[in-house]
């Protein structure tokens, strides 16, 4: 018959990898959020434009609320994402895309005209989703 040390070897083993399996099924499941841009030049098909997309890649559902363009100033206006049912939901593996054209560059604000050299989208937690290269190929488009 084994001796109390060893058995309580054996519980403290088996609640250390309990709580570890506890611990890493529950980091997959939520919501991951992966924003991606790419830039398209003019060609014969095509105007230059920025393709941007937004997925889903976690088991949780999330809500986007807005789109937001900003300039240099750190002047924004946001559009929200289906108002009427109060943000874009994206369940697991759903994908949301977005195309931005040289017109989609300037945003009418109530002080004036944004030149829109930023973007990203904010959830309903107020957490900013930036795409990754997103300055860069709105730069590249303005030179289009």
């Amino acid at each position: 018959m084994p001796d109390s040390d060893t058995i309580s070897l054996v519980a403290l083993v088996v609640s250390i990898l309990s709580l570890g399996f506890s611990v890493y099924f529950n980091f997959l499941d939520r919501a991951r959020v992966v924003t991606t841009c790419k830039f398209y030049p003019e060609s014969e098909y095509n105007a230059a434009h920025v393709a941007v997309s937004i997925l889903n890649a976690g088991r949780r559902a999330f809500i986007l609320r807005l789109l937001v363009l900003a300039n240099r100033e750190g002047e924004w206006i946001g559009t929200y994402l289906n108002k009427e049912q109060g943000g874009l939901r994206l369940s697991e593996h759903e994908r949301h895309d977005l195309t931005l054209k040289h017109q989609d560059l300037f945003e009418s604000a109530p002080d004036g005209v944004i030149e829109v050299t930023d973007c990203w989208f904010e959830d309903t937690l107020g957490r900013r989703h930036r795409p990754k290269g997103i300055r860069g190929c709105l730069k590249r488009l303005w030179a289009s």
